[in-house]
């Protein structure tokens, strides 16, 4: 079995609001994707609103049409397959699964899994995800993992996530990356 030596990893992490157009931008204040090796995308959503009427959530009509920081937090935990944010953290990570889609002759299953932590264990995680955002952002992104190994939130994904039976990546599509040396 092959082990991947995470630091050399090439890491990106972008705050989700840029990702939006600057009318919806602000209600993804807050939430970030962390992709390491361009294979493994985590993205971290701060604390929103769950009650009976929209959780578990269905997917929406349309997905660009939110217009409060629970609707961008909902949808972002509903399009991503690696989520974590603010919840009972005793908890198993939460699977969401959703119908079946056909796209140009194949079926495709979308699952969503989501990872709790406390209020404080994310607040760390936010105030690193600045830091890293700040000096990894860009698109093709030449920062190794090395540079933030020691942050908790890189360390919950490599011993929380990439080690779970959730994570479909994890090792192998590391090492198959080119760009991995």
């Amino acid at each position: 079995m092959h082990s991947v030596d995470w630091k050399k990893c090439k890491v990106r992490v972008r705050p989700e609001s840029w990702e939006h157009s600057p009318d919806k931008a602000g209600f993804y204040a807050g939430i970030y994707s962390v992709t390491i090796g361009h294979a493994i995308e985590v993205y971290f959503v701060p604390r929103f609103g769950r009650d009976v009427v929209n959780w578990p959530p269905k997917l929406p009509e349309n997905a660009d049409d939110v217009s409060s920081f629970d609707e961008a937090r909902i949808m972002t935990c509903i399009f991503s397959e690696l989520t974590v944010t603010v919840g009972d953290a005793a908890t198993i990570p939460e699977v969401l699964e959703f119908p079946s889609t056909f796209y140009e002759g194949k079926e495709y299953q979308h699952r969503s899994v989501i990872w709790n932590v406390t209020d404080e264990a994310f607040a760390d995680f936010d105030r690193e995800l600045v830091i890293c955002s700040e000096t990894a952002s860009a698109l093709r992104s030449d920062i190794l993992l090395g540079e933030f190994f020691d942050f908790s939130c890189i360390r919950f994904i490599l011993t929380t996530i990439v080690d779970s039976r959730f994570c479909k990546y994890g090792v192998s599509a590391c090492l198959a990356r080119q760009d991995y040396k």
